[in-house]
């Protein structure tokens, strides 16, 4: 497990740098929050190899993610429209916002997902 942490912790390293772009491609100024949400997931990563984090660093990391899913899962009015983040458009006009959903949604249930992992791990005995 220790290898498949060390890689997905480079991974993260590299989902940040990747944002650095949003501000171009979206055109939106949001990328500060992606670039820290995966540097964050990143050294959550990589402090697992070395120490047993707290108890509670898991379940509000997940929490987090799946609370910031739902509500990035809500259209432009507060409705819920849980297949809007499966969708995308062919429209080019549209397409830059259509695959941000998405792809935004797509990593918080990766990263909440990835933090299961972790928690499942440490529970069942440490840093391994």
């Amino acid at each position: 497990m220790k290898y498949v942490k060390i890689v997905a912790s480079l991974l993260f390293l590299l989902f940040a740098y990747f944002q650095l772009n949003d501000a171009q491609q979206y055109g939106n100024d949001d990328p500060w929050f992606w670039v820290v949400f995966y540097l964050v997931t990143a050294g959550l990563t990589a402090a697992s190899l070395k120490w047993k984090l707290p108890a509670w660093s898991y379940p509000l990391m997940i929490g987090f993610c799946l609370g910031a899913a739902i509500f990035r899962m809500q259209d432009e009015v507060g409705n819920f429209d849980f297949s809007a983040p499966l969708r995308a458009t062919a429209i080019p006009a549209q397409m830059n916002q259509s695959i941000q959903k998405p792809n935004e949604v797509g990593g918080l249930l990766l990263v909440g997902a990835w933090t299961a992992v972790l928690a499942a791990t440490a529970r069942k005995g440490g840093r391994r």
